[in-house]
């Protein structure tokens, strides 16, 4: 996947991009012919991410790691106007389960534009060219927090802690009735 055929190989990339069944269907050239069909292979794979995720943290996951987010995306306007709140949502989680099989923070370099420039073709971003340093954060936050999150999985987490984290029953819907 070397954008120059010039250019030596990123190995680490190729390793990265093997293992991790939603990057590769994030990257693929699809979304310039048939964005649609990107969207549900990319929906299809981010849906084996999110049920990992919500096996290790349990159900309320998404409240707490990818509302904050998607309020930041909003509140940056990241997303082009049209895009509904399904999809703000849809993409914020969906460029944090890409940080999580990308793994590693140093390895998110190695992807970032390409990511950028699917999230154009998908056209997902704001075109508005104000602030875009800011909306630039923004994506990688998200991105990050996968990495995170995959970091806090791979490293020894004691059980009982683990077990705390994806038994916590947070009503946020029932405010406190």
């Amino acid at each position: 996947m070397s954008e120059n055929p010039n250019s030596t190989p990123d190995t680490r990339k190729e390793e990265i991009i093997q293992k991790s069944p939603l990057l590769r269907a994030f990257l693929d050239p699809l979304v310039q012919t048939d964005p649609e069909m990107w969207a549900n292979i990319v929906n299809s794979e981010f849906t084996k991410v999110n049920a990992e995720l919500t096996k290790r943290f349990g159900d309320n996951h998404e409240i707490v790691g990818f509302m904050p987010l998607v309020a930041m995306g909003i509140a940056f306007d990241i997303f082009e106007p049209s895009i509904s709140q399904d999809g703000r949502n849809g993409t914020i989680c969906i460029l944090a389960g890409l940080g999580y099989e990308i793994g590693d923070l140093d390895d998110i370099p190695r992807f970032f534009s390409n990511i950028v420039f699917q999230l154009g073709c998908a056209g997902i971003l704001n075109p508005d060219p104000n602030e875009q340093a800011t909306k630039i954060k923004c994506l990688w936050a998200a991105i990050y927090t996968g990495t995170k999150w995959k970091k806090h999985i791979n490293e020894n987490v004691p059980p009982a802690f683990a077990n705390f984290i994806h038994d916590l029953n947070l009503d946020l819907d029932n405010k406190g009735n």
